[in-house]
């Protein structure tokens, strides 16, 4: 393991603990507010679409649990097409990977957002070229840690909006993401 994937286990092995710690410190919720499963599962996350001489498309669906008012916990999906124009030979890409990820409300509107998603991408054009051999492995994974915050705007009884301001402290030359990354996400 090199330097970088040990320093990414640990950081991945902290969050854990952080996420344990604040669900063992939450309260439990009263047998009359008690939510049934349905109640407490919900579905979302975020699209968007950059279209011009660069076009960028993102699907992201996620799932995810509450496990109390505070503290909820959920997996998603990657999906992103990515076509660049401006060089003499077009490229075009495409990019999948998958996410767990950890929100705790520190405020009403207001909650704490830890996520570490796992991408696969082109060597050809994310890899560095000095290290990769693009002939021998065309495609490889990329780990991102994201740690942040974010608003969230209810807009029904069980839908949402969330606007999030994240940092990739997992940070490489090879990231698909610069920091701060903004993420623009639903809920329902």
């Amino acid at each position: 393991m090199t330097l970088l994937s040990n320093t990414c286990w640990k950081i991945c092995f902290f969050i854990s603990l952080w996420l344990c710690h604040l669900s063992s410190h939450a309260q439990y919720w009263d047998a009359q507010e008690e939510e049934s499963l349905r109640d407490r599962v919900f579905f979302g996350g975020s699209f968007g679409a950059r279209l011009g001489t660069v076009t960028h498309l993102d699907l992201s669906p996620l799932i995810a649990y509450r496990l109390t008012k505070k503290l909820s916990v959920g997996t998603g999906a990657v999906f992103q097409y990515l076509a660049d124009r401006r060089y003499a030979e077009p490229y075009n890409t495409g990019i999948y990977g998958a996410k767990l990820f950890g929100d705790y409300k520190l405020l009403q509107s207001v909650f704490a957002h830890s996520e570490i998603e796992i991408l696969n991408l082109d060597s050809e054009y994310y890899g560095d070229p000095v290290i990769r051999n693009i002939e021998a492995s065309p495609r490889f994974w990329n780990t991102a840690v994201f740690v942040g915050g974010g608003y969230q705007l209810n807009i029904g009884s069980r839908s949402s909006v969330m606007v999030l301001v994240l940092w990739n402290i997992n940070q490489s030359t090879e990231s698909p993401y610069k920091n701060p990354v903004l993420r623009l996400g639903f809920n329902f």
